[in-house]
């Protein structure tokens, strides 16, 4: 079994004989022999394999780990992880890399993988939904409940988006809830 200080050790040496060849601004590695980049796997993150001819297997260690390796060298604490600091596991720049112990990662991205709209798309729902469509229509038309879209609109989620809709939004909510 590797530890992430060994698989960093033996990525280093891949990078360091051009083995591995990793763009730091784009984030992009791409295997020398082949010339193929490394590929996305389940999670949406990407993945870098190696072999290692003394254990005679393939290591691998994620895309964003590797651009980091490339920049700064070896991780010393083991007990700190390379994350994205926008949350896309796709971008894999340096610039969007940090070093994170996990519990701190966890509370920084709480709320983020929860989120399924952005902020605009909350306001462009409040509007329509100000502008007269329905709950169900806005529900079908953004492949949600209309569940989802009655706790956006009464602020039971994305309380933290302010828009000029919300008064309008809460009133219409309250007449509909009068009439049922």
């Amino acid at each position: 079994m590797y530890s992430d200080l060994n698989k960093d050790t033996l990525f280093l040496q891949r990078i360091a004989d051009k083995q591995l060849l990793v763009n730091t601004d784009t984030g992009i590695v791409v295997y020398a022999k082949t010339g193929k980049t490394a590929n996305a796997v389940k999670n949406k993150s990407f993945a870098v394999y190696v072999y290692d001819p003394s254990k005679l297997t393939m290591i691998d260690i994620t895309a964003q780990r590797c651009v980091w390796l490339a920049a700064h060298g070896q991780v010393t604490d083991d007990k700190l992880f390379v994350v994205h600091l926008n949350g896309d596991h796709t971008d894999n720049r340096l610039a969007n890399l940090t070093l994170m112990r996990l519990s701190e990662f966890r509370v920084l991205t709480k709320h983020r993988s929860m989120r399924r709209f952005d902020d605009k798309t909350v306001e462009l729902i409040r509007k329509a939904f100000a502008d007269g469509n329905t709950t169900k229509q806005l529900a079908a038309q953004h492949n949600v409940s209309a569940t989802c879209i009655y706790n956006l609109l009464s602020r039971r989620k994305y309380a933290d988006v302010k828009t000029q809709y919300d008064e309008s939004c809460t009133i219409k909510l309250s007449r509909n809830n009068q009439e049922v």
